[in-house]
């Protein structure tokens, strides 16, 4: 019984050193964290996979994918506002979510006394320590 052949898709990135795009690619190279093809599948996941699943899932499948998708760039966002623009408050409102979905966003942020999760940056900002920011 011969085994079938194994299908790969494959991407190589290459940038000038000093070029923005070589020092992020330098960045994400030399995180001790997250190996490089870790760090660019979450974030590459998070910004396209809604689109790359379109034609191969159901309506419900796709919406809680999207959701997800949504929840875990929604968390970044915050992220690079809590690190880079602390004291800048966008007039952004994350939207309350309805479900559980397990995206980090619902899993890093805690709840308010009510029990639901913050809603403003500013609410988020008063129940977030930012120590405990991971990077993407």
């Amino acid at each position: 019984m011969t085994r079938p052949k194994r299908e790969r898709v494959s991407v190589r990135l290459e940038a000038e050193v000093k070029s923005f795009e070589g020092r992020l690619l330098g960045y994400l190279k030399s995180d001790p964290i997250l190996p490089p093809r870790d760090a660019l599948l979450r974030a590459l996941k998070a910004f396209y996979m809604p689109w790359a699943m379109e034609d191969q899932l159901g309506e419900a499948e796709l919406a809680n994918l999207a959701r997800t998708a949504v929840e875990e760039l929604q968390f970044r966002i915050f992220q690079i506002q809590q690190r880079y623009l602390l004291g800048d408050s966008p007039g952004y409102v994350i939207p309350k979510a309805t479900h559980s979905t397990g995206g980090s966003l619902n899993a890093s942020v805690a709840s308010q006394s009510n029990g639901q999760p913050p809603q403003t940056i500013a609410e988020m900002r008063q129940q977030i320590n930012p120590a405990e920011l991971d990077d993407f």
